[in-house]
């Protein structure tokens, strides 16, 4: 029977994909590979989880299937694995990959096709090409020198051994291992936190970091323009706004209240801001007109951010850290008064 992918949605923004050819150890034949291409062509959500059913996460391609087929020069772009693959890495939000049990050859790739690994700690990972006779396809060994570079892939492949989670965690090849019964919570927390942040940071991110890691870090001048009107957008976007708001200046206003009496009013609190950041953060130019905007309203966090709107765009970047660690209270000594 072909395998298939079942798709769940588990939290708002999550989807869950499950590789599902358990008389297989869910190994990628072609139904299940175009399948998970299929799954992915439709999706929006703004984190993916791949996991799979039973007791392994999977055992790599569908030897049987293969050796049925036989080999040809064209075979490697014929295989629905490679467009599988490009699925996952074209993808625009984050795609993570919860590996439950075996994780072997083609399903080590696919694991690493993903941007995130989170692995059980009684899983056990391999490559074993050099066991089976194989000469492993150029696009995937590639993958798997960029994600652990050379020594790491050597060792992998010429030995054709197998490593537990910690060892894999080690060298990189995932990013954290938890115990086995915590994973599949452990794994739709972490696509929660993802699926919470802002849709085009997430996007542009992963987008940039693919873009460098494929080019080794020397981008094609249309492939950075690209990505710098991209980065243009998301600072221009209702996105930046809101994160803004809720995740520090939010937090900012109480902090600053509970650190000095005298900060207690909506007045106070700009002022201190106007004084202690206007010197060195652009987009806080005019404390006077900040003065005069927060204290006409109840929300001072909203009247920051109408008063300072125009600057945020360029001033951001330069204001954010600081912002940041007031709202922590990790420098108290930046609350003191001059």
């Amino acid at each position: 029977m072909p395998g298939t992918i079942n798709v769940e949605e588990p939290a708002p923004g999550v989807a869950l994909l499950t590789l599902s050819n358990p008389d297989k150890r869910n190994a990628l034949d072609r139904t299940l590979c175009e399948s998970l291409r299929f799954a992915l062509e439709r999706l929006d959500a703004h984190c993916v989880v791949l996991t799979g059913e039973g007791r392994a996460f999977c055992a790599g391609y569908d030897i049987e299937e293969l050796l049925g087929e036989g080999y040809d020069d064209g075979e490697e772009s014929h295989h629905p694995f490679p467009a599988a693959l490009a699925a996952i890495e074209s993808y625009p939000y984050p795609v993570v990959a919860a590996l439950n049990g075996a994780t072997i050859g083609g399903g080590l790739e696919l694991a690493i096709a993903c941007d995130l690994r989170i692995a059980a700690d009684t899983v056990q990972l391999g490559m074993p090409p050099a066991k089976l006779g194989v000469v492993y396809a150029v696009a995937g060994l590639n993958r798997f020198l960029s994600t652990i570079g050379g020594a790491r892939t050597r060792e992998l492949f010429l030995t054709g051994r197998r490593i537990d989670a910690v060892t894999a965690e080690r060298w990189g090849l995932v990013n954290s291992v938890v115990e086995a019964e915590a994973l599949p919570a452990a794994a739709l927390e972490l696509a929660g936190e993802i699926a919470g942040n802002a849709p085009l940071s997430l996007r542009g991110n992963k987008a940039g970091i693919r873009a460098l890691v494929e080019a080794g870090g020397a981008l094609d001048p249309v492939v950075a323009d690209v990505l710098s009107a991209e980065r243009r957008r998301a600072f221009e976007s209702e996105d930046l706004i809101i994160t803004i708001r809720s995740q520090i200046l939010n937090p900012l206003i109480p902090a600053l209240r509970r650190h000095d009496r005298g900060l207690r009013s909506p007045v106070g609190i700009c002022r201190f801001l106007g004084d202690r950041l206007s010197g060195n953060h652009r987009c806080w130019r005019r404390p006077s007109r900040l003065t005069q905007a927060i204290a006409r309203v109840d929300n001072p966090a909203d009247a920051l951010l109408e008063s300072t709107r125009p600057q945020f765009s360029s001033g951001i970047c330069k204001c954010h850290n600081s912002l940041a660690t007031l709202s922590g209270s990790q420098r108290p000594e930046l609350f003191r008064r001059k």
